[in-house]
């Protein structure tokens, strides 16, 4: 998270240093340059073991015996993204109070897992627990309604983002459990001890396709006239999408801290 940090705080100085210019994009007038740091719940609709194991490549199949998955408890489940959003503010022409922001945003390290508890027939105590981690680049534009009350900006609005992910990985871990793998063949013969997982093994997963449409709401104060300082908040729907697997819907809850340098 560290390079990441330092690759922000590069990007803002050098937009700093050489804001006095007039930038143009076409017709619109670019107003701010900013950065943004915070966390995202894209939380996916009915998260279950089916949907990790659609995540498994065709060659990395596994099966379970001796659990019914369905009449289990959910133990917990955890969808966690942190983010960092590089954007660029434009003036809407003849509109003085709308803002177009186009944003590159990366989500590090996202989790999304759960973990299952129950019995076998034995009465002995199971545990199955599936944690996936992913990075996600994504492109991002926003239509933004600034309100002004003097230092204070009231900020209102909608967007939409499209993103893709890498490092897509998988960790499965079981307790009191068989599982096979796509020959057949049983993980791990030897002597249980429940205590313990008795499988705990990584794959790697497919690429995703993310997309979202949200509702964004913020506020911000204007220091020294050009810096802005704020947080800003986003509620909004979408959907993720793997190669031969079925579509998931998400729901995103996202809240960020931002920076942004007021151009003249």
């Amino acid at each position: 998270m560290k390079k990441y940090l330092l690759l922000l705080s590069t990007f803002f100085i050098s937009f700093q240093l050489s804001s006095q210019s007039l930038w143009y994009l076409g017709k619109f007038k670019v107003q701010k340059i900013g950065v943004s740091l915070g966390a995202d719940q894209d939380r996916i609709h009915n998260m279950d073991s089916a949907y990790f194991m659609d995540q498994l490549e065709a060659n990395q199949k596994i099966g379970f015996q001796d659990i019914d998955i369905d009449n289990y408890y959910l133990e917990g489940g955890i969808c966690e993204n942190p983010h960092a959003r590089l954007s660029m503010t434009l003036a809407v022409p003849k509109v003085s109070k709308l803002e177009w922001t186009n944003s590159l945003v990366l989500m590090a390290g996202r989790i999304d897992g759960v973990s299952y508890e129950g019995k076998n027939d034995l009465g002995d105590s199971q545990y199955l627990t599936m944690r996936q981690t992913q990075d996600e680049i994504a492109l991002e534009s926003t239509m933004i309604y600034r309100h002004d009350l003097g230092m204070m900006k009231l900020y209102g609005g909608a967007g939409t983002n499209l993103g893709v992910t890498f490092n897509n990985r998988i960790n499965i871990s079981a307790t009191n459990v068989s599982l096979f793998d796509f020959d057949g063949r049983e993980f791990n013969d030897s002597p249980l001890d429940w205590s313990s997982p008795r499988f705990n093994q990584i794959f790697n997963t497919k690429q995703n396709v993310n997309q979202r449409i949200f509702l964004q709401g913020g506020m911000a104060i204007v220091l020294f006239k050009r810096l802005e300082m704020g947080m800003d908040v986003r509620y909004g729907i979408g959907y993720r999408a793997a190669k031969n697997a079925d579509i998931r819907r998400t729901n995103l809850v996202s809240t960020g801290f931002t920076a942004k340098w007021v151009l003249k």
